[in-house]
């Protein structure tokens, strides 16, 4: 197996109608919807959003590392996402480089739970939305000043302080109801002075009468009058129905300040921050959310990320279930690694990266020499092609230690779940699984990931010779497909092709480079490794 650095790529009653039954005879029940329609709007794990996230974790981990602020844990391992479906003798993982502890400062690992809340606040909305609430965002300062890392701990102190006070301002309307559901403040850093922006972002539900939202401004402003605040710095906006997936994600997102701090190279700033500060609490759930969270949580469900049949994505409560075996073969295996796979938290619709939700639920202290720890499967999730795929989720993933004979509880697991990932595909797609035409929509940035590695640190690729190949593949049709047309076109037009041409024919010659170097004596050690295990 061979791996690869990547470069930077610059979510009473519960509704629970319209969820898609799946096949029962799934271990893995979410995996029946592998294959499904879905309209990709982001997400893929070499999307942007990953790789910015990703980056920022190990940025503020590496940094912490040398500056003396601990957020590796000793045992565990690093995580790996294995991607799901995938033949039988191919393999595509992506690694992370170090291994996090479940710190919500790590944003890569804090949005697992910030997805969840978002999931949560959309559930809570959609029921609340047929009741005839209304929703808003609000941001509002926390101070009526920019403070340094020596005042932040107070001014977050206060600022939660008069949140409540807000809220005391805000039940004095008399028109209609407002109520602050949930609070989520930030702390941005300013490396130019060295100082902090202490600030919330607030949801409020609202009975829907014509006057609360006049009523609502002038309430507010009272409260900054009476704090000091500028008006100016007050931003409230009604919030409608489709457009409230996307708010709940943006109040809850993982904050960046000690990325912030760590990039602006402030190692006393650092350390100040997680010892004074980073402990703090930045998020508040109230009122009648808070009380839907704990029924939701005692009636035994969970947010759970849907697709409608035209692959639009929604959020649904749905049942918890506890998995069976089929047989009583590997009991052993049963009760160990394939119980794990509903550990994770739901990811909510809009999220950057969803798989990434389930890392900080898998923040188990495995045996740091134990290879191929399986934590679980991750919900599936829409990939470029527009078709829902899924990842296994391992701690110290290295497939040479996988066997045909006897293998690992981890192999057997994720060998497990990817047969059924396979089949729902086949079953949803209609068709057979076809290696090159899964690959085929994302080959150009995934060769390109491969081809420049050693650029960054954070990020690794795990792939199978035959995964090679195929991408080496797709790319020569390209190239042919590109020189066609451009001689049918005169050579004035030749050069609006060249951009695109000099690009694939860059990639192409790379890549070329890279399976050409993967020689017949690397092929030999290769499956001398992992002899038997169906990789080519």
């Amino acid at each position: 197996m061979k791996e690869w650095i990547l470069k930077n790529s610059d979510v009473e009653d519960f509704e629970t109608n319209g969820c898609e039954e799946v096949d029962t005879q799934f271990v893995y029940k979410q995996l029946a919807h592998v294959g499904k329609p879905a309209r990709y709007k982001g997400g893929f794990k070499l999307g942007e959003g990953s790789q910015n996230y990703r980056k920022m974790s190990w940025t503020v981990a590496a940094f912490g590392k040398h500056h003396g602020v601990d957020l590796l844990r000793n045992a565990g391992g690093k995580t790996s996402f294995v991607v799901m479906p995938m033949l039988p003798k191919a393999l595509l993982a992506f690694n992370d480089t170090l291994a996090y502890r479940n710190n919500k400062n790590l944003p890569s690992v804090a949005l697992g739970h910030s997805g969840e809340i978002a999931g949560f606040l959309s559930c809570y909305a959609k029921e609340k939305f047929s009741e005839g609430s209304r929703f808003w965002m609000l941001s509002i300062p926390g101070s009526n000043r920019r403070c340094n890392i020596d005042e932040l701990s107070d001014a977050i102190k206060q600022a939660f302080d008069r949140l409540e006070v807000l809220q005391d301002v805000l039940s004095e309307a008399e028109t209609g109801w407002i109520e602050r559901i949930y609070a989520q403040i930030e702390s941005p850093f300013r490396s130019r002075d060295k100082t902090f922006f202490p600030h919330f972002h607030l949801i409020l539900e609202s009975s829907d009468n014509p006057e609360i939202e006049a009523e609502m401004r002038a309430l507010l402003l009272g409260f900054a009058e009476r704090f000091g605040l500028r008006w100016a710095s007050i931003d409230l906006k009604p919030v409608s129905k489709e457009r409230f997936p996307a708010v709940a994600f943006y109040c809850t997102k993982p904050h960046e300040t000690a990325y912030q701090i760590a990039e602006a190279d402030e190692p006393e700033i650092f350390r100040k921050y997680f010892d004074e500060v980073a402990s703090h609490k930045a998020r508040s759930c109230t009122g009648s959310f808070k009380k839907f969270r704990k029924r939701v949580r005692d009636s035994g469900l969970k947010v759970q990320t849907t697709w409608s049949s035209s692959g639009e994505p929604t959020v649904q409560l749905v049942e918890k279930t506890r998995r069976k075996r089929k047989d009583d073969e590997h009991s052993e295996l049963s009760k160990g690694a394939l119980s794990n796979g509903e550990s994770q938290p739901s990811e909510a619709v809009g999220s950057e990266d969803q798989g990434e939700a389930l890392q900080e639920a898998s923040d188990s202290e495995a045996d740091p020499a134990e290879a191929n720890v399986f934590c679980g499967v991750t919900q599936p999730s829409a990939a470029p092609g527009d078709r829902l795929i899924s990842y296994c989720v391992m701690k110290n993933f290295d497939p040479t230690q996988f066997k045909r004979k006897n293998p690992s509880k981890g192999q057997f697991a994720y060998e497990w779940a990817n047969s059924e990932a396979l089949a729902a595909w086949e079953e949803n797609t209609g068709k057979e699984f076809s290696l090159k035409e899964f690959l085929e929509p994302f080959a150009e940035d995934l060769a390109k990931l491969i081809r420049e590695q050693g650029k960054v640190h954070y990020y690794t690729i795990t792939a199978c010779p035959l995964v090679l190949e195929t991408l080496e593949e797709i790319l020569e049709e390209r190239k042919s497909q590109h020189l066609k047309v451009v001689k049918k076109e005169n050579p004035t037009q030749r050069s609006w092709f060249s951009p695109t041409l000099n690009s694939l024919s860059s990639v192409s010659s790379g890549f070329k480079q890279i399976v050409s170097g993967f020689s017949i004596r690397k092929l030999v050690n290769f499956l001398a490794k992992s002899l038997g295990t169906g990789f080519s």
